[in-house]
């Protein structure tokens, strides 16, 4: 973990529900690393609810010239 703030690697593990003792401390003590991670499941969280895209058939033949 860095010295002063969680690293992306470990916002990014707290995604997907990892979470060591010292990043749990971390987040405990720090309200930037604390919003920047509610802010990453936001995100998350929003992505995931949008409409799956299915491209029309030939799609693929368009763009992959």
């Amino acid at each position: 973990m860095s010295t002063t703030h969680l690293s992306p690697d470990e916002l990014d593990a707290l995604l997907v529900g990892v979470m060591s003792a010292t990043v749990r401390t971390h987040l405990g003590d720090c309200g930037l690393c604390r919003a920047v991670a509610a802010t990453d499941r936001a995100v998350v969280i929003s992505l995931e609810r949008l409409p799956r895209y299915s491209p029309r058939a030939g799609f693929s033949d368009q763009v992959m010239l």
